[in-house]
């Protein structure tokens, strides 16, 4: 049964958030959500954003295209949870000790790195706020390096 608190959000957000279970009845799977993820990074880092489908994601894993979609519902989906995964290391907590500007400083770099290796990042379009862990992580610390600026939230 489904939690009431999170109903209409996409079983793969769900899982990346450690929400959704791998289902228990049918064939066992081969898969994982980490590695439809990280074979689709692979394709568009290696190729470019283009060459990512589901297609070509499940080619790369020599699996069927209709297998993936126990762990992705759609290509937004997947491209959504792709940029969480690059993401990753700028959403590791920042040294605290630090001051606002050294603070700040490595999240800016942490982002610049992340665009320099995955590029095709910039290309995905913006359709609402961070859903995803990672996401949510980089703003937290992008905002939290601020706090101790001594500027107001609002004018």
């Amino acid at each position: 049964m489904q939690d009431e608190s999170i109903a209409g959000i996409p079983a793969s957000i769900q899982a990346a958030w450690g929400r959704k279970a791998r289902p228990t009845k049918g064939p066992r799977p081969g898969l994982s959500l980490d590695r439809v993820v990280e074979a689709a990074v692979r394709l568009a880092s290696s190729h470019s954003l283009d060459a990512v489908s589901m297609g070509r994601v499940a080619s790369d894993l020599g699996v069927s295209t209709m297998s993936l979609y126990r762990y992705v519902g759609s290509k937004d989906e997947l491209l959504e949870l792709m940029i969480d995964a690059v993401y990753a290391p700028v959403a590791s907590a920042p040294d605290s000790d630090a001051g606002w500007r050294a603070r700040l400083s490595d999240w800016a770099w942490g982002n610049l790195r992340v665009l320099r290796k995955h590029g095709w990042v910039l290309r995905i379009p913006v359709h609402g706020y961070p859903m995803t862990p990672h996401q949510i992580g980089v703003m937290e610390n992008g905002l939290s390096a601020l706090g101790d600026t001594g500027l107001a939230e609002r004018r």
